[in-house]
C-alpha cells in the first residue's frame, strides 16, 4: 500500500485543512493562554544538542513569571551530565521548557528568540538521529521531518538539497509523494513558481487521488499568492474531477467561492474602531491592506496572532496596514479591547456585532475564522483565506508590485 502523504497532519498543511472556528462553534470560548498543541509528536524526545541560550536572546525586562521559566532554561545550561542518559534528560528538559516559553508568554519580546531556539535543537536532533541511525526504518520520516523544519526556519534550500538525497533512493518509493510534496511546497516559499508547479504537478499525476487531491492544492494555492486567479480555479476543478467524497467535494466548492473574490473590488469597510475612531478600508487606499476577520473565543485565531504581528512589525515601514475585524457579539466591546491588548495587537480593530451575521461578513462570505483577505494598493481582493507562510510569502509578492 502506498505510504499516505504525511503532510495532513503537519503545520506545513494547505488552508483546505486548516483549523477554523466557524459559527456553530462561537459559543466555545478559547482559553486566556492556550495551551502548545496537543499530541505533539516531539514532545519528550530526548535530544543530544546543548539547549538555546536565553543570554543570545533580546535583554528585555521580562515579567517575573516569565523570568522564572528562563532562570529554568539558566539551570540547565549550568549543568554539564557526562552520562549520555543525563545529557538526555537535560535535552529532553530544555524542550519541555523552551516549549512553555513559547506557548505560555505569546507577547513576550523574546518569543521569536525562544521559538528559533526550539526549531534548532529540534532540527540538530534529527540530523543526529539520522547520522546515527541511517538505514534504519524510522530514517526516511526524520528525513521528512528535518526538511519541514528547515523551510519553516526560511531554509528551502537546504530542504530541497536534503530532500534531492531522498528522491534518488529507490529504496524509498512510498516516501516519494512526501517529499516532492515538500520541495514543491520549498519552491513556491522560494518564489520560483515555475519549479514548483512542475513539482506539484508529478503529485496531480499520481493514482492514488489523495497523493493527486495534495499536488492541485498546492498548485492553487502558488498561482492564488501570485494572484492568478484563472490557474488557482483552474486547478481546483481539476482536483474536484478527482475528489467524490461530499464533504471534501463541499470543502473545494467553498474554496472556489473564496477564489471568485481574486481581482474583484474589496467590499467597502466603513465601522467605527474600538477606540472610537473610523476603521476604513478606502483610507488606505495606495497601501496593501491585510483584513483579519476573528473573534476573542476562536482558539485558532489566538494561535494566528503571533504570526500576523511578526507580519506587522515586518513591514511597518513599507506600505502595508492591518485592520481587525472582531466576530464577538455586541457588547463585548471591553472584553475584545482588552483580548486585542494583552496579546499586542496594535491594529485598529472593529466590532460590528451580529457575529458571521453582521454586514461586512456577509460582504465577505466569512464561513469560518481565521479569515484572511488580502487587497491591493486600488482597492482590489488579490487572495483570501491564507494563512501561515502563505499569507506571508503573498504579501511579500504583492508590495514587491508596489512602486
Amino acid at each position: 500500500m502506498r505510504a499516505s502523504l504525511l503532510l495532513l497532519s503537519t503545520s506545513l498543511m494547505l488552508p483546505l485543512f486548516f483549523a477554523a472556528a466557524t459559527a456553530q462553534e462561537s459559543a466555545v470560548a478559547a482559553p486566556a493562554n492556550p495551551p502548545g498543541e496537543a499530541g505533539d509528536p516531539h514532545a519528550g524526545h530526548a535530544h543530544a544538542q546543548a539547549p538555546a541560550n536565553p543570554h543570545s536572546m533580546p535583554q528585555t525586562p521580562l515579567s517575573s513569571a516569565e523570568q522564572a521559566v528562563v532562570n529554568q532554561l539558566d539551570k540547565l545550561r549550568g549543568a554539564q551530565p557526562k552520562d549520555p542518559k543525563d545529557q538526555a534528560a537535560r535535552m529532553a528538559e530544555a524542550e519541555k521548557i523552551l516549549r512553555k516559553l513559547v506557548a505560555e508568554f505569546p507577547n513576550s519580546p523574546n518569543r521569536e528568540g525562544y521559538a528559533v531556539g526550539l526549531v534548532n535543537m529540534l532540527v540538530g536532533a534529527l540530523a543526529e538521529q539520522i547520522q546515527a541511525h541511517p538505514d534504519a526504518k524510522a530514517a526516511p520520516e526524520l528525513r521528512l521531518e528535518r526538511a519541514k523544519f528547515l523551510i519553516e526556519a526560511g531554509e528551502g534550500k537546504k530542504a530541497i538539497e536534503e530532500l534531492e538525497v531522498l528522491r534518488k533512493d529507490p529504496k524509498l518509493v512510498d516516501f516519494m509523494g512526501n517529499a516532492t510534496f515538500l520541495v514543491a511546497y520549498a519552491y513556491d516559499l522560494l518564489d520560483d513558481v515555475t519549479k514548483s508547479v512542475a513539482e506539484f504537478g508529478k503529485l496531480e499525476a499520481d493514482k492514488d487521488t489523495g497523493i493527486a487531491a495534495q499536488g492541485f492544492l498546492g498548485e492553487s494555492e502558488a498561482w492564488q499568492k501570485r494572484g492568478n486567479k484563472e490557474k488557482a480555479i483552474q486547478a481546483v476543478d481539476n482536483c474536484l474531477k478527482k475528489i467524490s467524497a461530499p464533504k471534501e467535494v463541499a470543502r473545494l466548492q467553498g474554496t472556489k467561492r473564496t477564489l471568485g473574490f481574486m481581482g474583484q473590488p474589496a467590499p467597502d469597510v466603513e465601522l467605527k474602531g474600538l477606540d472610537g475612531k473610523p476603521v476604513s478600508l478606502k483610507a488606505h487606499r495606495g497601501k496593501v491592506v491585510l483584513i483579519d476577520f476573528f473573534a476573542s473565543w476562536c482558539l485558532p485565531c489566538y494561535k494566528e496572532i503571533p504570526g500576523l504581528k511578526k507580519l506587522a512589525e515586518k513591514h511597518r515601514d513599507a506600505k502595508f496596514a492591518m485592520i481587525g475585524i472582531s466576530l464577538d457579539d455586541a457588547g463585548n466591546e471591553k472584553k475584545v479591547e482588552k483580548f486585542a491588548k494583552d496579546r499586542g495587537i496594535a491594529w485598529p480593530v472593529a466590532l460590528p456585532g451580529k457575529s458571521f451575521e453582521s454586514e461586512v461578513c456577509q460582504k465577505y462570505s466569512v464561513e469560518g475564522i481565521p479569515f484572511l483577505v488580502l487587497v491591493d494598493t486600488d482597492g482590489k481582493v488579490i487572495t483570501a483565506g491564507l494563512r501561515g507562510p502563505d499569507l506571508n510569502a503573498a504579501v511579500s509578492i504583492a508590495l514587491a508590485k508596489v512602486k
